[in-house]
């Protein structure tokens, strides 16, 4: 019976060890993919051959690369990117026209201060006048049509899985089983704290698997790619979070555990 009940435990913290990773991964790929390749590939494009005088609005343009406004548009068309490599016919949401001239208007002063240029109505009229032709949105979509053409059927199911990996409904489903496998390791452990050992030891090995995971991406990207930095910051710092939030779990099971230890001493003294 001890060694069923072990191995039952055993294989459900395998389990809970493998559920926090893949959570983790559901939750950071998506920035990996547009922090480490996209942002790093624009930032490389532009320093290339670079001259001495391009360098200060070199780096201006690498800063505008981190605001939160034109990170939510590098993921927007991440997302449309890839389901319209998966099925062309959801390619009517690229409007890339309409949502450069709506950042303009939107980050106007902070361009103007950035770049130390006034930008006027009339420049606002004439970029207009240019883009509504929709060009750019016709050349996107015709390379995606391409792509979605010409892309081998395997390459397709990845990234049909990928989609299934970042969505919401994927991030409860796992929410929920680590939720259950918690649940059925305090009922074969008959205690109501003693589950924040399993859990705590099992976010140590996943959090040290993830930050382990983003030096192995790191080094392996640079290698096979033409990228000269990919970055793998935020998978590292959560990770590292993971790691943390497992040892004060384990700290505070050991003070529950102590706690207890000492109300039973203090009944058998009065006993």
């Amino acid at each position: 019976m001890k060694l069923i009940k072990n191995l039952s435990l055993g294989i459900l913290n395998i389990i809970l060890i493998n559920l926090i990773t893949i959570l983790a991964i559901s939750f950071n790929i998506k920035s990996l993919i547009t922090d480490g390749v996209i942002k790093e590939t624009i930032k490389q494009r532009i320093t290339t051959n670079e001259t001495s005088q391009e360098i200060i609005e070199n780096d201006k343009i690498n800063k505008l690369l981190e605001n939160e406004e034109v990170k939510d548009l590098l993921d927007k068309y991440l997302d449309i990117t890839i389901e319209g490599i998966i099925d062309k016919e959801k390619l009517n949401e690229i409007t890339l026209e309409k949502d450069m001239i709506n950042y303009l208007k939107a980050n106007k002063d902070i361009l103007e201060k950035e770049f130390g240029t006034e930008i006027t109505d009339e420049m606002f009229t004439k970029a207009l006048e240019y883009l509504d032709s929709n060009e750019l949105s016709n050349i996107y979509k015709q390379n995606i049509t391409n792509v979605n053409q010409n892309l081998p059927k395997e390459a397709k199911i990845i990234l049909k899985g990928y989609n299934i990996l970042i969505s919401i409904k994927f991030k409860i489903i796992l929410l929920i089983a680590i939720v259950l496998n918690l649940f059925m390791i305090a009922l074969i452990k008959k205690s109501y704290y003693k589950w924040l050992n399993s859990l705590g030891i099992s976010l140590l090995l996943a959090g040290s698997g993830i930050s382990i995971m983003s030096f192995l991406v790191n080094f392996i990207i640079i290698n096979l790619s033409e990228l000269s930095k990919f970055n793998t910051n935020k998978l590292l710092f959560n990770g590292l979070i993971l790691i943390i939030i497992g040892i004060v779990l384990l700290i505070i099971k050991k003070v529950i555990e102590k706690h207890i230890k000492e109300n039973i001493n203090e009944v058998s003294k009065i006993s």
